[in-house]
Order: structure tokens, then sequence, then C-alpha cells
């Protein structure tokens, strides 16, 4: 699946392997690698997230009043703060100085690939930021597509069957404490303790939520 702004991806980002396109994007100069990479990995059940808008209108003001500027902006750090893996691509023939600045913002967050080849203006600065924090780089896009595929190759091979068996019997044990909490709180007098029990039942209901939003993250049945 495939979410461009200003559509929302909440409910989707919480299903799937999420990946962002994080790079050069100037209009009438980048190339349009987005499409390439979409092509490549729209079949291997990932959501990928583009930034690359269809509406964009370049004579928004891109100043904070402006709305439709602003939810752009807004849209694109809150999918790369939320997704699993960002893609990022410096096209020699840009500058891509917002692309610098996320490098900035997410080069510790152990989840950027970049392909910054030879001819970028600030391939000395990208390659520095990389190596320090430990950011996998590539020199050719087709070999990061390739690592990318690799990954979600061996995280289907992962889960083992007693890895599965275990998720399904923590969820199945969830379920049965908040059943038992909800019995309590039927019968409990003492106010105490009917918030003490509310209190857990709110957990266990937030812990099973989050075991089934991995659990689909993972592909295994709920």
């Amino acid at each position: 699946m495939i979410i461009k702004p200003p559509n929302s991806f909440d409910n989707e980002i919480k299903k799937s392997f999420s990946i962002f396109l994080a790079g050069s994007i100037e209009l009438n100069t980048a190339e349009k690698w987005q499409e390439e990479i979409e092509k490549k990995l729209n079949q291997d059940g990932v959501l990928i997230l583009n930034p690359r808008r269809d509406d964009w209108d370049s004579s928004w003001e891109q100043k904070i009043e402006n709305k439709q500027f602003r939810e752009q902006v807004e849209w694109e750090l809150s999918a790369q703060e939320q997704c699993d893996l960002i893609i990022m691509n410096f096209d020699p023939k840009t500058k891509s100085p917002i692309t610098l600045l996320e490098l900035g913002l997410f080069a510790k967050t152990g989840k950027l690939l970049v392909h910054c080849p030879t001819g970028f203006w600030r391939k000395g600065n990208v390659d520095i930021v990389c190596n320090r924090y430990q950011v996998k780089e590539f020199d050719d896009l087709n070999n990061l597509i390739a690592s990318v595929k690799e990954t979600l190759k061996q995280r289907r091979t992962l889960m083992t069957e007693p890895d599965i068996e275990k998720a399904k019997s923590s969820l199945a044990e969830e379920d049965m404490a908040s059943k038992l909490y909800e019995e309590r709180l039927k019968t409990v007098v003492d106010p105490d303790l009917k918030t003490i029990f509310d209190h857990l039942l709110r957990e266990e209901k937030e812990h099973i939520q989050l075991l089934k939003v991995w659990m689909k993250k993972n592909n295994i049945e709920v």
C-alpha cells in the first residue's frame, strides 16, 4: 500500500511494516526515484509513505501560517517518527536542504538507509554523519532496495513456530486476566479495590491491543 499526503496513515501504520521515502524531491530537477521504489517494494506487503504530494502547489508560501504547507511538513515529520524504516536518497542534481535536515533529525534512530552518490554537493558531510552514527550507506539505489528486500525476507522467517505459539499463548493469558478483572469489578464493593481493579483492567486491555498490533505486523493470525 502507498499513502501520500495529506492522507492519514494512522490506522495502516499500526498494521504493516512501514517505509518512508525521504530524499530529493525538487520538482523538475530531481529524478522520480520514489516511483521506482514503489514498483519494486509494493508487492512485499509493506506500507510505503511517499511525501511526494500529487496535488502540490508551488505557489504555497513556505511559512508556518500557511495551512497546506504546515500540513505537508507535519505529515512528513510524523511519518518519519512513526515508520519502521527510512530510505533516504540524495540526488546529485539537487541541493536537498530538507533531506539534509532530516538526516540530522533521524541519524540516531537506527532506521535509516542512505544512498548518497558521488557528485552530491555535500556528500562529505553525509558520509561523516553516517559513519559517526553507524547509518548504512549504499553506492547504488538498487543495492539499497535489494537490502530492504532481504530485511523483509528475514523478518518473515525469523518468526519460528515457538515464537508464534508464545505470542498466541500470551494473548490468551492477557484475555483471561482481562475477563477476570471485569468479573471482580462487578462484585467488589470497597471503592479502593474498585479503583485498583479498574486500573488493572485498563492496563490489560492496553496490553492486549499492543500485542494484537504486533501480531498483525508479523503476520500472525489473531
